[in-house]
């Protein structure tokens, strides 16, 4: 199978809490981990269940680096253990420092 992501993907292997909620229900937040990241977007280890096409506003919570990121994506994989989120706005200088090997 040929590998169709464009973009350099970083493990961050859960190190990361998300907080994050739907554009519908913009009042229940939802939590997961932070999986993987790169500049288009990211994936979400966590039980909360959307739909693909979802909107959702999301808080990278980067306590190593002292500040909590925000991103804005669209759900593009949910599967039972996790969500697939294509960036559709996101602090990137903020997720270039996630994705440095500084990074603690």
């Amino acid at each position: 199978m040929q590998e169709r992501r464009t973009q350099k993907r970083v493990n961050m292997n859960g190190r990361l809490n998300v907080d994050f909620s739907s554009q519908d229900n913009p009042d229940l937040i939802k939590r997961g981990l932070l999986m993987n990241i790169s500049n288009g977007g990211m994936y979400i280890r966590t039980v909360a269940a959307l739909k693909k096409g979802a909107l959702i506003s999301a808080s990278l919570n980067a306590d190593d680096l002292g500040k909590v990121i925000p991103v804005q994506g669209w759900v593009v994989r949910s599967v039972s253990n996790g969500l697939a989120i294509e960036f559709s706005d996101a602090d990137q200088r903020g997720i270039h420092e996630l994705m440095s090997p500084a990074f603690p």
